[in-house]
Parts: structure tokens; C-alpha cells; sequence
């Protein structure tokens, strides 16, 4: 039972703001209805059957469209129709009814506004009980206050927000197609006009259209106010311009809105590329024909074929890839080949229906079917060794380039060459001996690909097993017969056979299997023993061959020495082995000589040593004896070491033959073993000293050979250079000298070739006055720069007037000498090597008289001419001077004047002159 209770019906009214109002869909612009769908709330007793809606909604009213003037969106009234459900329980039981209501809000400024759709709560008495369900769908949006002038309400619900909006019943147009549109040369397209709400969806406003056309070239048919329109462009590149009107109205309300324009092209159908793949190609072989063309989208394109010759005329639809500007990529392809070989020129044509292109593809060129050669077959190789397959394409066929070029080896490889040929050789190895069936395959630029079969013999390489004579040793032109036995190797075999004594081919030929024919042959008359030798060549090059040795008797008839060391000089002291020999009436070697020999060594040796094979010999006057050999010794042997230079005879003879048989032996001085001795010092300086030695080896020997290395060392500067040994007359002798440019000592070390110290070091003194400590190895320098500084006293003594003898300066023949050397020395004390002076620092502390201008002149430029001192000019324009290094110095004699030197020579002169009237310092 459905009923309403006056006692509900107080509290609905109570409740409900407003008054019932209910406003279908379609009954005017300001009400909306709401979808239904299914809902787990329907009741069908009380009749509500929507499904339930939030208790609160929250929305905003919008405005879609531009038309003016615009809807108010603010202090306007917000509908809401809906549905709710009592149950009104008594001790009678339960009775449910829907009831309809229509909620009111007021939006604020922008629009926004909020409906409480709460129901009141359960309420009883004492007659029973009255609950609310809800709220229910469906339910209805509106707008109190009447529809906007050409606008529609629209509305919707998303959970707890409505969106109400009032849309502009026509808000914009344009066309299809949109603002830009390209089209075929010479195809009519239909234009459609496309008006639109301010929703964005189809306009539902009544509406009325205009059409117009512009431009060179372009035409129209049919009406120009209905909502499609006809046009053709006819010139290829220009444009057209359409422009449309669309008015209307809607409640009564015109609408008007702005023209829209459209810009069409006009483009021909436009061949861009058109290829034949491959090309050449070979007859009988397929190749693809392909079209790439442009042109406008929207059509379909299709091309048609001539191949050229006797060909068939061919067509096909072609593909379209949209590209940017309403373009189309175009691609049309075909199938070709050729039966006979020539040149041949295709063409195509590419059309839409309305614009049409032709293309002009390249000349196909046709080869002869590709011919392929190999060689050689059969192919023959080693096992293990690489067998080169010879692979070419026969001239005048096949599309070049060529390749690959392949090779199936018959034993399960594939094995290629990728280069462009047309000739190829293919190398691969077999493991294994036997027959092989080898494919060899060759491709075009075409496509052809064509197969030559070959066979491959691996086989091994020959040997020769066995050789053999029938006689070991035989007499002098005695008949011998030689056979052999060959294995392996490719056929036909080509063979000699060889002898020794005399050296000749004995026999020759060629066989096709692996026997070798026999060969008799008769020894020689001179040689000890005959070698034969078998030699075999197969048909892949390979030689072998193998000998054997047959021994010919024959009696000793003298004796001979052996001494290989003897062939070169041997120095002394070493051992020189002689062998003593038998020989033959022709001089040959025979083995087998057991006999005792006497040594005669000569005084020329020197003081020898003999040595036999089991110790030193004993003899006398230079005579020893040679015991005969055992069997566990077969050779008769002995050794000579000699001690002085020179050839050293030796001569051997028996009782069996008695004629001495000799050879001398060259001796050379003992290298490896010298001495320095008897030195003569010839510059006795402490920095430059000079010593002459004698170079002896360790029997006195005298050694011109070869070269010394000099090192002195002072401090951490080491001077080092080779000096020649001299020698002349038989005698030997090397120079040892040093030159130190500081003060302090040093050592001196001799090095022979193979840098083994043979003298020192010895050490070098400091000059006299500096803290070093004069050592008794230096006292030979020492004592000659002593004797030169006595001299220098005597010559300042007589300067002084000291001396009884003594003569004026200027009446002494020898002052102008003296000066000039004392001059030179104190320039050069006054130098370095490292920085310039001028002349003022160059006369400073000269111990005489000053010198005048050309005096010094002549001091220094004698030593700039020498090379010892190298002469600048400064800054200031002034000469300065340094000491020369000794690589720039000039090569050549040189003339250089030692102030001491020449003092000590006019001293002694003095002293000798004026006799014991002076004492001696």
C-alpha cells in the first residue's frame, strides 16, 4: 500500500523550500535531465527506482560560446529535481511512497552555488514510525528565469559536483577541409561546411550558408548556399580562396557569425625518382622496377609499365604515404626480367584519374648468363698444407662486380672471398688423405649465383724409406748396384740418381707410381768413400732425397797434420791442437792411423808447452814422443802452446815414415793479458801530464795492437778517451795523459779493450797549496813542476839583481822572449771558460812592468790565434775575451809557449854559462 500521511506530508512541506516543479528535458532551454542507470536502491513498491545521489552537490554556471551578449552567471536561481523515499510504519505494517522534490539555490558572482539535499530524520509517535531514504534519481537541472537568448543549458554530474552551463547555440563554423587544403590538378572536391556550439559539438541552431570562390584558375559548379560546395583548381601551383558564411538563429535570436576562409593548392602529379634493381642485370634473371613519385592526398594512384623490346605492357596500384603540406609519397613497383641478352629502356606512368606523370628510368643493360671456371681440376695437395682452388668468371658473362666467390670443401666447410674479382683463389688445408668433391660458387651484381664442381686428391708427402746397396765396402772401380723405396706423393715422380766421386747423374727419369728403378754404377778411384744420393721430385714441386755412404779401401801411404786453429794467428799461450793423420797416395784421409810419432818443436816458438792426449810430454832439445793410440783413443793428438811472436814450426815423423812432415804455426802477442811499463814521462805537469808507456803482453811480447781507454777522475768529473797503441821497429806504446781544470786531485785509471783496469788508479795530486794531500804516486810530477819552479827563482832573482851575473832588462837578448811567455801565462791565469774580461782585467796583477798597448796586443792576439782564447766584442763596443773549449779550437801543429817551461831552459842556459858561481836551488 502507497499512501501519504498528512503527518509526512506537514513534515515535507516543512522541509522542501520551494513548491514542486516538474520541467521534462525537452519543455525548454533552462532544464536539463539527468542520465538514469541501474541502481542497487530501487524499490519498486515505493516506486523510486533511480540510483542514489549525494546528500550535497557543488557546482558552478558556466558560459560555452562567444555570442553576445553573455549569460549572467551570478544571483541566478539553480534547480535541482529529485527523489525521495518514505516509510511509514504503524502496527499495521509498512507503507512506502516516492515523492518528487525540487531543490533551490541561489550562485554567487562567478556562478558557484551548493544544494543540501538532506533528509530530515526518523521520527516516531504512538502510532508508529516515519524514515526517509534518498535522495533518488533521475533527476533534473534547471535555471529559474527563462532561457539566455541563443544559448542552451547544458548540465552533468560527476559524484557530489554538477556542472551547469549555458551553451551558445551556434558559437563558430569552419570547413572541410580546414584552412588548408591541397588537391589534384584538374579533380573536382566537394567542401563541406561544419558549424559548431559553443560545446564544440555540431550546431543544432537553424542555420543558412554562403560560398564564394577566388583565384586564377580555379572554378565552381553546382549551389553556392547549401552546406557543401564544388570547386577544381585547373593551374598546377596556384592557389584558391573559399570563403564561407554561416548565419542562423536559435529562440528566436539571430546569429551571426564571421567568414572563414579556405586556401587550396593545386598540384600535378610529379614523377621524382624511378629505378630498375639490379641494373645490369643477366638474362633470365628477375629485377624489381620502382616508381617514386609525389602528388595530393585523397586519391587513389595506380602506374602502368613498358619494359621495353618486345615486352608486355604492365600496370599496378601503387602505395601513398601521407607527408607534410597534404601531400603523398608515391610508390608503384613491378616485376621484370629479360630473355635475351641487350639494352633496353622502360618507362612508366603514374596517374591519380585527374593528373598523370610519366616516368623515364635509365637503360637496363642484360649480360649473358654468368659462366664460372675453376681450376685446376683435379686439385692435388699435402695433408695439412693449403690447397689453392683458382676460381674465375668466363669473359663477356655475369653483371659485374662478382662475388662472392665461395668454395663447399666437400668435407662440410663453406669458405668465401668477398672481393669484387673476377678472378679469385680460395686456399683451405685437408686433415686427412683421400678424394674430396668440392663445390665452387660464384654471385653477380644480377643475383646469378652458378656452381662448378671439382674434386681435391690430398695426399702425403713423399719420402724416400728405404736406400740400400748390396755392397758396404768394396776396392777402388769395383760395380755397385743402389735401389730404393718411395712412399707418397702426387704422380708422376721425377727422380736421379747422384754420385759423388766423380760428381755425376747417374741415372734419371720419371715415374707414375712409387717404384724406383734400380741403378748400378762404378765406384771411383780417388775418394775415400763414394756418397749416392737419391733425389725425387712429385707433380706438386716437393723435393726429397736421401743418401748413403760406400766405403773404398785404401792403404796409408804418409802422414799429414791437422790444425785448424793455426789457419789465423793464435795468441800466446794458448793451445793450438795438431792432429796427425794418415793419408793416401792421393793425399785423402784415411782413417785407422795407430802409430807412435815424434814432435820436433823449433826454438822459434819460444818456451813451449806439449801437451798429448793424456798429459804434458817430456822431451829434450825440442824433441818429444807421440805414444801410439788405443782403441778407446783413435786419433793421434797433441797440443802446442807457444810464447813468443812469430811462426812456430812444427814437424812430426814415425818409424813407419820417416819424411818429416811440418807446418808453422802464427803466433800473435797475448791481447788479453798486457802490461804498462817503462814509462816516460815527457810532461811531467800535475794538471797536464803526458807518460809514454811500454805495452808488453805477459811473456814480453811486445802488442802494437788495438787501443787503451783513459779515465781520470776529479771529483765528480771523469775524463775518458781511447788512445792507439803505437807500434813499430817491434815495439809497442800508448800514450797515457790527463788534464785537470781545478785544483784538487784526481785518480787515473788504465782500461784495456774489455774495460779491465791494467793500471790504477792512481791518484793524481792537488796543486801545491791547496788542502789536498800529495801522495807518493804523484811525486813524478810533482818533481818536474819543481825543477820548472826553480828555474822560475833563479830567473826572478836575476830580475831582482841578486845575481852576479845579472845584466840590465834592457841589455838581455832573451827579455823579449821572457816577457812575451810571462805575458801569455798571466793572461791565460787571468780567463775562464765560463764568462768574458776585457783587457783592463786582463793586465791586472801582472807581477813585472806594465805592459804598453802593443805589448799586450801582441800576448793576446798570439793566443787568439792559437785558438786558446776566443776573442768577443762587448756591448759597449770593448774587445772581451775567454779561454777556448778544446773542440773549438783549430785541428793542426800548433806553437805554444810555457812561460815556466822557457824560463827553466834560459835558466839551465844561465847556470851552465856562469858555472858554480851561483848557488843551486
Amino acid at each position: 500500500m502507497v499512501r501519504l500521511r498528512l503527518g509526512a506530508a506537514a513534515l515535507l512541506a516543512a522541509i522542501v523550500l520551494s513548491g514542486i516543479l516538474s520541467l521534462p528535458a525537452a519543455s525548454g532551454p533552462h532544464a536539463v535531465a539527468a542520465p538514469v542507470g541501474p541502481s542497487p536502491f530501487v524499490h519498486p513498491a515505493s516506486g523510486c527506482g533511480g540510483p542514489k545521489i549525494p546528500t550535497i552537490l557543488r557546482g558552478t554556471l558556466g558560459v560555452e560560446g562567444t555570442i553576445l551578449p553573455r549569460p549572467t552567471v551570478g544571483n541566478v536561481t539553480a534547480e535541482f529535481l529529485y527523489a525521495y523515499e518514505t516509510n511509514d510504519t504503524t502496527s499495521l505494517g509498512s507503507s512506502l511512497s516516492c515523492f518528487s522534490a525540487t531543490y533551490r539555490a541561489p550562485t554567487n558572482a562567478s556562478g558557484g552555488f551548493v544544494l543540501n539535499l538532506t533528509l530530515p530524520a526518523t521520527s516516531c509517535s504512538r502510532t508508529g514510525c516515519l524514515s526517509y531514504a534518498g535522495p533518488f534519481g533521475p533527476y533534473v537541472f534547471g535555471v529559474s528565469g527563462g532561457a539566455a537568448p541563443a544559448y542552451f543549458l547544458s548540465g552533468h554530474r560527476n559524484g557530489s559536483v554538477v556542472a551547469l552551463d549555458w551553451v551558445a547555440a551556434l558559437a563558430s563554423a569552419q570547413t572541410s577541409p580546414y584552412q588548408f587544403g591541397t588537391l589534384s590538378l584538374g579533380a573536382w572536391t566537394l567542401v563541406r561546411a561544419e558549424p559548431f556550439d559553443g560545446a564544440g559539438n555540431p550546431s543544432t541552431a537553424n542555420l543558412s550558408y554562403s560560398w564564394q570562390i577566388a583565384g586564377t584558375g580555379w572554378a565552381t559548379s553546382g549551389p553556392s548556399n547549401g552546406s557543401t560546395f564544388n570547386v577544381v583548381g585547373g593551374t598546377a601551383g596556384t592557389t584558391g580562396t573559399v570563403t564561407l558564411w554561416v548565419n542562423g538563429s536559435y529562440n528566436h535570436t539571430a546569429i551571426l557569425l564571421a567568414p572563414v576562409h579556405l586556401y587550396l593548392t593545386a598540384v600535378p602529379t610529379a614523377v621524382l625518382t624511378a629505378s630498375v634493381t639490379p641494373n645490369p642485370i643477366d638474362v633470365g634473371l628477375p629485377a624489381a622496377a620502382s616508381v617514386h613519385a609525389t602528388g595530393a592526398g585523397g586519391y587513389a594512384y595506380s602506374a602502368t609499365l613498358q619494359p621495353g623490346g618486345s615486352g608486355a605492357t604492365q600496370s599496378t596500384a601503387c602505395a601513398t604515404v601521407p607527408t607534410s603540406g597534404g601531400l603523398v609519397d608515391i610508390t608503384c613497383s613491378f616485376g621484370l626480367h629479360y630473355p635475351a641478352a641487350g639494352t633496353f629502356q622502360p618507362t612508366a606512368t603514374v596517374t591519380n584519374g585527374f593528373s598523370a606523370a610519366k616516368a623515364t628510368f635509365l637503360s637496363v643493360v642484360v649480360s649473358s648468363s654468368l659462366g664460372v671456371a675453376v681450376g685446376p681440376n683435379p686439385n692435388r695437395a699435402y695433408a695439412g698444407t693449403p690447397v689453392r682452388v683458382g676460381i674465375s668468371v668466363e669473359a663477356a658473362t655475369g653483371t659485374a662486380p662478382y662475388g662472392p666467390a665461395c668454395l663447399l670443401t666437400g668435407d662440410g666447410r663453406f669458405v668465401c672471398d668477398e672481393s669484387a674479382g673476377p678472378n679469385w683463389t680460395i686456399a683451405v688445408s685437408y686433415a686427412s688423405l683421400g678424394t674430396y668433391h668440392a663445390t665452387a660458387t660464384v654471385a653477380d651484381l644480377a643475383g646469378a649465383n652458378r656452381t662448378v664442381p671439382l674434386e681435391v686428391d690430398i695426399v702425403a708427402h713423399p719420402a724416400i724409406v728405404a736406400l740400400a746397396l748390396n755392397q758396404s765396402e768394396v776396392p777402388r772401380g769395383a760395380s755397385v748396384r743402389a735401389s730404393a723405396t718411395v712412399s707418397g706423393g702426387a704422380f708422376p715422380l721425377s727422380y736421379w740418381w747422384n754420385s759423388s766421386s766423380p760428381d755425376s747423374t747417374l741415372a734419371s727419369g720419371e715415374v707414375a707410381s712409387d717404384q724406383v728403378p734400380s741403378v748400378a754404377f762404378v765406384t771411383g778411384f780417388t775418394a775415400a768413400s763414394e756418397q749416392l744420393t737419391l733425389t725425387v721430385v712429385d707433380a706438386l714441386g716437393t723435393v726429397v732425397a736421401n743418401a748413403t755412404t760406400l766405403a773404398i779401401s785404401r792403404p796409408i801411404t804418409g802422414l799429414a797434420l791437422v790444425a785448424p786453429q793455426a789457419n789465423a794467428s793464435t795468441p800466446a799461450g794458448i793451445p793450438v791442437k795438431v792432429t796427425v793423420v794418415g793419408v793416401d797416395d792421393v793425399g785423402s784421409v784415411v782413417p785407422g792411423f795407430r802409430t807412435a810419432a815424434s814432435v820436433r818443436i823449433d826454438p822459434a816458438c819460444g818456451a813451449p808447452w806439449v801437451n798429448g792426449s793424456s798429459g804434458p810430454l817430456i822431451g829434450s832439445n825440442g824433441t818429444f814422443t807421440l805414444t801410439a793410440p788405443t782403441g778407446s783413443d783413435p786419433s793421434l793428438e797433441f797440443t802446442v802452446t807457444a810464447t813468443q811472436v812469430g811462426a812456430c814450426p812444427v814437424a812430426v815423423w814415425s818409424s813407419a815414415f820417416p819424411a818429416p812432415v811440418s807446418l808453422a804455426i802464427p803466433v800473435a802477442a797475448d791481447g788479453a793479458h798486457i802490461h804498462l811499463v817503462r814509462p816516460d814521462v815527457v810532461r811531467p805537469g800535475i794538471q797536464q801530464n803526458a807518460t809514454l808507456y811500454t805495452v808488453l803482453d805477459r811473456f814480453g811480447n811486445a802488442d802494437p795492437q788495438g787501443f787503451l781507454i783513459v779515465e781520470a777522475r776529479f771529483g765528480s768529473v771523469l775524463e775518458e778517451f781511447d788512445s792507439a797503441i803505437r807500434g813499430g821497429g817491434g815495439t809497442a806504446v800508448v800514450w797515457v795523459n790527463y788534464t785537470s781544470e781545478g785544483t784538487s786531485g784526481g785518480t787515473l785509471t788504465v782500461l784495456n779493450e774489455s774495460n779491465v783496469a791494467i793500471l790504477g788508479p792512481l791518484p793524481i795530486p792537488a796543486l801545491p797549496g791547496s788542502s789536498a794531500t800529495v801522495t807518493p804516486l804523484a811525486w813524478v810530477a810533482i818533481l818536474g813542476a819543481a825543477v820548472l819552479g826553480a828555474a822560475a827563482v833563479l830567473v826572478l832573482r836575476r830580475r831582482s839583481g841578486t845575481s852576479a851575473a845579472h845584466v840590465g832588462a834592457n841589455d838581455d837578448p832573451d827579455e823579449p822572449l821572457r816577457r812575451l811567455a810571462e805575458g801569455r801565462s798571466h793572461v791565460l791565469s787571468r780567463l775562464s771558460y765560463d764568462h768574458d774580461v776585457d783587457l783592463d782585467e786582463v793586465v791586472r796583477g801582472f807581477p813585472g812592468p806594465m805592459p804598453d798597448a802593443a805589448e799586450l796586443a801582441e800576448w793576446v792576439g798570439t793566443l787568439v790565434t792559437e785558438g786558446l782564447v776566443r776573442a768577443s766584442v762587448g756591448p759597449d763596443g770593448r774587445p772581451m775575451f775567454r779561454l777556448s773549449h778544446e773542440e773549438e779550437r783549430p785541428v793542426g801543429p800548433r806553437v805554444e809557449v810555457d812561460a815556466m817551461a822557457l824560463d827553466a831552459a834560459l835558466a839551465r842556459r844561465d847556470l851552465d854559462a856562469a858555472g858554480d858561481t851561483e848557488p843551486r836551488t
